[in-house]
């Protein structure tokens, strides 16, 4: 069922792909009845549903738990159109939604165990010393027709770890085959150990990559997956991949060896444990073996992927390296011993972090930790600097502003200034101009614009102190000039002069006030 998850499926709508005989996507009565006791089960819904337990449903809370019933489907079921469901109409509907996570969720798990069977995981207890096989078949459930079938064979040797280390002593004379691969995990320091090796064999033409899982014997939740290019052996080497696991440097390797490391340069990301990962490898048929070379590993990157991390919104993640060496002694056995170099992130190629993943490309491999550190100050404003800030149409004399936003989105501080670059002098900044802010914090300001003409006008704003460089902001305004006062033209299309119209104006003035004059005089029989 773990693979299950990885590869994105969920039981619920596993369950409901089951019972969804015609596979319409929508539940009917009777392939729901095949597998629940429906009656029973729609009781209980409605109980659960029924908030205020006035026995009646409203659409708010059949919607809560019930996203695949639609108004139409609602209204259907709704036989007397009061708007609400009693418990005899959902009893009787025969149409319960698309994807329905309440009904899906009632269906027999073994039904999915039954239908993913080619996906579960198997333990057995063996015996060593002996060949076994195993058969892998799909099948159409439908028919019976096999798809594809294919047989695996395998050996269970013993092999042995003298000093529990968790380390084979003679991996070399145990891991014969290509594909073999030792587990174990064993007591350490503060906490256990878990090792994985893998031998493989070099080819002409390079095989599948290697995919490695190692389990944190601390959390059976998190795990370490590697992908590792099976062409990173030549033709007639063959080459053992080492990964380790442990919660700290002292577990991971000895507490005297932990202390020479070199001091971490900044933070574990919370949840990270430490790990090792190493390649020795040797020509066939010889005894002594060496480390894999940097620079086969710098055309052929390793994929590491660790989970169950918990990131800082301020930070940014990646891996660190550290050097590390595979030591075959004769008294202690096989071993790993860390370096004595400065832990760098130089080798780690494109880091992403997701949700609680983190994932990258190594092009060094040794002793490896995940560890985060402030992001460089990142300049976000509002409204944003990628598009032109319009102040609009604004009268000529008249004056408008607008509010800018900085938000520091970044881990370190973000110290700088913005400068408001305006040939014409219509623009201008309100406020301070300087900020100085942590993450998340803000800073505002206003432009204000005051158009002296009727015109288009653009300025600039340049922002400072973000992590990439200069950010720079366009902006933009339209001056509206007032209209001339006097008449429109004559008939004959000339101007009506202005002179003329004041005329007018006046003599129109006189004749009104004689007439006010007049209408003012005693009234005489």
């Amino acid at each position: 069922f773990a693979e299950t998850e990885a590869a994105g499926l969920d039981f619920d709508t596993l369950r409901y792909g089951i019972v969804d005989l015609n596979d319409n996507g929508v539940l009917t009565r009777q392939e729901l009845e095949a597998e629940i006791d429906l009656p029973a089960y729609l009781q209980s819904v409605f109980t659960e549903l029924d908030l205020n337990t006035d026995m009646a449903l409203s659409p708010v809370e059949v919607g809560a738990r019930l996203p695949g019933l639609s108004a139409t489907r609602f209204n259907n079921i709704d036989q007397d159109r009061d708007g609400f469901l009693i418990p005899e109409e959902l009893q009787n509907a025969d149409d319960f939604g698309k994807q329905n996570p309440v009904f899906a969720a009632a269906l027999p798990l073994e039904r999915v165990q039954k239908q993913l069977r080619g996906l579960e995981a198997a333990t057995f207890t063996l015996p060593v010393n002996n060949a076994y096989r195993v058969r892998a078949t799909a099948t159409l459930e439908t028919t019976g027709q096999t798809v594809q079938s294919e047989e695996f064979t395998f050996e269970i040797r013993n092999g042995v770890d003298d000093n529990a280390n968790g380390y084979l002593d003679d991996p070399f004379s145990v891991l014969l085959n290509d594909g073999s691969r030792w587990a174990d995990t064993v007591e350490s320091v503060n906490c256990d150990r878990s090792v994985v090796m893998h031998y493989w064999q070099g080819r002409n033409i390079p095989g599948p990559n290697i995919e490695v899982r190692v389990t944190n014997p601390a959390d059976a939740t998190q795990h370490l997956d590697l992908l590792v290019p099976h062409g990173l052996l030549n033709e007639g080497e063959e080459g053992i991949l080492i990964v380790a696991m442990s919660c700290d440097a002292e577990s991971l390797f000895t507490r005297q060896q932990a202390e020479a490391l070199d001091e971490l340069p900044t933070d574990l990301v919370a949840g990270s444990p430490w790990i090792d990962i190493s390649v020795v490898v040797r020509t066939i048929g010889e005894e002594n073996f060496t480390a894999l070379s940097d620079s086969r590993l710098a055309q052929r990157a390793v994929r590491i992927t660790l989970n169950r991390l918990s990131f800082s919104p301020e930070d940014t993640a990646t891996f660190y390296r550290n050097s590390a060496t595979v030591v075959d002694d004769p008294d202690t056995g096989f071993t790993v011993v860390p370096g004595l170099e400065t832990w760098s992130s130089s080798a780690t190629r494109s880091p992403v972090s997701s949700g609680t993943t983190l994932t990258a490309n190594l092009t060094k491999i040794g002793a490896i930790v995940a560890l985060e550190s402030l992001k460089p100050p990142i300049l976000v404003t509002v409204p944003s600097a990628s598009e032109v800030l319009d102040l609009g149409e604004v009268n000529v004399s008249d004056t408008v502003e607008r509010m800018v936003t900085i938000t520091n989105d970044g881990g370190e501080q973000l110290v700088g200034t913005v400068e408001l670059r305006d040939a014409t002098g219509v623009f201008s900044l309100i406020g301070e101009a300087s900020y100085d802010l942590a993450h998340g914090e803000t800073h505002s300001f206003f432009v204000r614009f005051s158009p002296n003409a009727g015109a288009a006008f653009a300025a600039t704003l340049t922002y400072s102190g973000d992590g990439g460089g200069l950010v720079t902001a366009s902006v933009t305004g339209l001056g509206i000039a007032p209209k001339a006062f006097g008449c429109g033209a004559t008939s004959g299309g000339t101007p009506f002069p202005l002179g003329n119209g004041l005329v007018i104006l006046l003599t129109l003035s006189a004749l009104l006030w004689h007439q006010l004059g007049r209408s003012q005089r005693p009234y005489r029989r």
